[in-house]
């Protein structure tokens, strides 16, 4: 990390005249930042900082909808085609009784049971729950999980 650092400084350094950086970072809890930031850095960081917070389960089935919907290319009768609602639902519980709700980690799960479904030929039809079911018991799938620590924030209010 002081190697990345050291270039981020030197960088700004050299062009400190309209040029903003905006670092991108998923550690679970914003007061961690200060830690993977130099002081160099930290000083020169305007103390405005977007975080999102987690999602709740409705939360995370509202934006699986979405963003399925920015995929589909013909409309459906299902907000969550090739997933049934039910599907989604298991993936999300699974996720929600382990880890907090992220957007990437929303995405990384339903990307792996979409995969897993593709490659065995499921797609004749829609994902269901027994299919979500069958994927997640990967034990894999945790040793997978890009957000880090998989359970920051379960269960803090």
């Amino acid at each position: 990390m002081t190697e990345t650092n050291v270039s981020l400084h030197t960088y700004f350094n050299a062009n400190s005249t309209g040029l903003g950086l905006i670092l991108s970072m998923s550690f679970g809890r914003q007061a961690d930042v200060k830690f993977m930031l130099s002081e160099e850095l930290r000083s020169r960081a305007d103390p405005e900082m977007l975080t999102f917070d987690v999602f709740s389960p409705d939360q995370a089935l509202e934006f699986v909808s979405d963003l399925l919907s920015q995929f589909r290319l013909s409309e459906s009768d299902n907000p969550f085609f090739p997933f049934t609602k039910g599907a989604c639902m298991v993936i999300i519980d699974h996720i929600g009784t382990r880890a907090v709700l992220t957007p990437r980690r929303l995405m990384h799960y339903f990307s792996l049971v979409l995969e897993n479904w593709q490659v065995d030929g499921g797609p004749d039809g829609e994902l269901r729950i027994q299919h979500a079911s069958k994927y997640l018991e990967d034990p894999n799938l945790s040793m997978l999980d890009i957000d880090g620590d998989a359970t920051v924030g379960v269960g803090d209010e």
